[in-house]
């Protein structure tokens, strides 16, 4: 059923994904476990790689029967995307977190083993893949997963992010092009407290990339030149679409949760024009595209 429609599925556009994360992460800022997007891009990362390698494989197999070849997959179930998480109404909660995170669980009864109903956890599993004959694509799946970790503690908002996910669909290469146009960088937000007593406040400033610069890097790190705007705005302080203020108790109920989403940003990308909207999705998707281009040209290298 679900192999079926994923091949059925239409390809994902540029829109369409741009559409996608931004709703994944905002299912993401509600879950605790979560901490600015430094927490959120892994876990992006390592979900979306494991829905693009079961597409990948799905395709493979396919490709495969045509030619009267034997197709041994990378993955075998129940850990492949498509036994756990492409049906909406799978496993969630506790028992989901258990099936990710755990060195040994007891399968959910829709995933048991004909054998047992104990297995590995879904990352212990990955990360203990071994090739042969020749074939690499254990290794490298290995290798991504060793220093993975699933820092979400809601098993249910977990659902609700695979989910989201799983309408991202990597059925021809125009999707892997898609991903790889998306570049550029997440703006940074800076924080002012107030030191001469208790802060009452605490004032956000999103600092955004000097125009043509993708990323900061040790030999081209950020300029003092860049912070005019800030240090002008600074002396005239006032909210606008860079700048906002949250109250230090408002901060303190939700745990000092430090992660805020600019609340003055033009974001409703369902009613932008066709050029903004592509330039919102370029100036938000840089870091995820990277890594899933680097993981796709790294399986296609080693693949069959």
């Amino acid at each position: 059923m679900a192999r079926n429609s994923i091949s059925a599925a239409a390809p994902t556009t540029t829109q369409s994904l741009g559409a996608l994360l931004k709703s994944a992460r905002d299912i993401m800022r509600k879950d605790k476990g979560l901490n600015g997007d430094l927490d959120r891009l892994p876990m992006l990362t390592w979900i979306m790689f494991l829905k693009f390698l079961d597409d990948l494989e799905l395709q493979r197999e396919g490709e495969a029967k045509l030619a009267g070849k034997k197709f041994k997959p990378a993955i075998e179930p129940p850990y492949r995307w498509r036994d756990w998480a492409a049906q909406s109404d799978g496993i969630t909660g506790d028992e989901l977190l258990a099936f990710i995170n755990n060195e040994e669980t007891t399968l959910p009864n829709s995933l048991r083993r004909a054998t047992s109903g104990r297995g590995p956890g879904l990352f212990r599993y990955l990360r203990t893949l071994t090739s042969s004959n020749g074939d690499n694509r254990r290794d490298v799946i290995a290798t991504v997963f060793r220093g993975v970790q699933n820092r979400m503690v809601s098993g249910y908002l977990l659902r609700d992010v695979i989910n989201k996910l799983n309408g991202i669909h990597f059925t021809a290469s125009d999707e892997l092009h898609t991903l790889g146009a998306l570049y550029t960088s997440i703006p940074t937000n800076l924080l002012f407290f107030d030191r001469s007593g208790p802060t009452r406040e605490v004032w956000y400033y999103e600092q955004p990339l000097p125009e043509g610069r993708k990323n900061y890097t040790k030999t081209a790190p950020i300029q003092f030149e860049e912070f005019a705007p800030l240090i002008s705005w600074w002396n005239n302080r006032e909210e606008n679409e860079r700048a906002w203020k949250v109250p230090a108790a408002e901060l303190l109920a939700n745990g000092c949760n430090l992660d805020r989403k600019n609340p003055l940003a033009k974001d409703d990308i369902t009613h932008l024009p066709p050029a903004q909207l592509a330039a919102d999705i370029l100036k938000k998707e840089q870091r995820i595209a990277e890594i899933m281009g680097n993981i796709g040209k790294l399986l296609a290298k080693h693949g069959a």
